[in-house]
């Protein structure tokens, strides 16, 4: 149930933060439209890269705080490479491709990495304190 909070609540400073830094318009009418919007895209994000991301990647012992920041950097960033990328090559030889273009995402890798660092310190995930209640519920089972 905790994993399952920090997975729902981690986004949330990445979901404000982006669209003011981006300075987004609001195409959809309100800030806080554009807040469930970028909210709902992040969530999308992951679900579909972070979780297998987690699954493989941070098990156990290498479950630290820099391997959940760096899945969140990736879990955001590489997407939005992706994008800048193809916003460069499509647009550059019409328009002259904006600094937004590559300021964005390194803004969605610093997201990325403030969003995995929340979710490792809400969900308690490889703490110190997690370790030992494994270690006593290991120990638990062996002996009750």
């Amino acid at each position: 149930m905790r994993a399952f909070f920090a997975f729902l609540t981690a986004p949330v400073p990445a979901a404000i933060l982006l669209p003011l830094i981006l300075h987004v318009r609001t195409p959809l009418g309100s800030q806080a439209a554009v807040f469930a919007a970028t909210y709902a895209i992040l969530l999308g994000l992951q679900v579909i890269l972070g979780i297998p991301l987690r699954v493989t990647l941070a098990r156990g012992e290498r479950a630290t705080l820099l391997a959940h920041a760096l899945i969140g950097s990736a879990m955001y960033g590489l997407p939005s490479i992706g994008i800048a990328i193809w916003i460069a090559i499509r647009l550059g030889r019409y328009y002259d491709v904006t600094p937004q273009v590559f300021i964005a995402p390194a803004g969605y890798l610093i997201a990325g990495g403030v969003t995995g660092g929340i979710y490792w310190l809400l969900a308690g995930v490889g703490t110190p304190a997690q370790r030992q209640r494994q270690r006593i519920a290991a120990l638990d089972s062996d002996f009750g």
